[in-house]
């Protein structure tokens, strides 16, 4: 971590002169006073700026372990009928789609031919972050609308989210975006994957903007 003092120079165990800079090893003391003690107290002042300096082997560690996909479609409309739950699809062809920043040891988090969350590659206690980034169409007003992502192990269970009612309208679209964080359990999960699903009180039109997915 470079430290640089803005026109305060103090004298002490540590001297930056002013307008100068001091490197220090972000150890737990320093990580406190970065936190809490007196870094904060002159971050907060405006007296310091911090910067990181992260080297090459942390950083490809990180890289090794975490990053993320987004997954982007071209299907255009899809029907999902009242009261039902319906799997959404997504076939990664739109143009928002980037997976050049999953981790190293990862090539994907969807697969498009099977529609599914592909958890095929993380390991037991793998978390995931999703985004969901939906326009819906209701045919009804003030309709209640929930999505859910339905694991296929250990018989089926899920997640769900729940989205205020359409209360602005029939007939007109509406951006939806709901997010999901869950750890890997089992090699089960890891296995079976998930889908995507929808329910509404009515019929609606889904349009599936991205899924964009974290690997913590």
């Amino acid at each position: 971590m470079g430290v640089g003092l803005q026109g305060h120079a103090r004298p002490g165990a540590l001297y930056v002169p002013t307008q100068g800079s001091v490197d220090l090893y972000y150890t737990s003391t320093v990580a406190l006073s970065y936190e809490e003690g007196c870094i904060r107290k002159f971050l907060t002042a405006g007296y310091l700026t911090c910067t990181f300096h992260v080297g090459q082997e942390v950083y490809d560690a990180v890289q090794d372990w975490a990053g993320w996909a987004n997954y982007a479609d071209t299907g255009g409309v899809q029907a999902v009928s009242m009261g039902g739950w319906t799997q959404l699809t997504c076939n990664t062809l739109g143009t928002q789609t980037n997976t050049g920043y999953l981790p190293k040891n990862i090539t994907k988090l969807w697969d498009p031919i099977t529609n599914l969350f592909d958890f095929t590659e993380l390991r037991v206690g793998d978390t995931l972050s999703i985004r969901v980034d939906l326009t819906v169409t209701p045919s009804m007003n003030n309709s209640a609308f929930q999505t859910r992502i339905w694991f296929l192990s250990f018989g089926g269970w899920f997640l769900t989210e729940q989205y205020p009612r359409f209360a602005d309208g029939a007939g007109i679209p509406y951006n939806v975006v709901q997010n999901y964080h869950f750890y890997i359990g089992s090699n089960e999960v890891c296995l079976n994957g998930a889908r995507l699903e929808a329910t509404c009180a009515c019929d609606i039109g889904v349009v599936v903007n991205s899924l964009y997915i974290i690997k913590d």
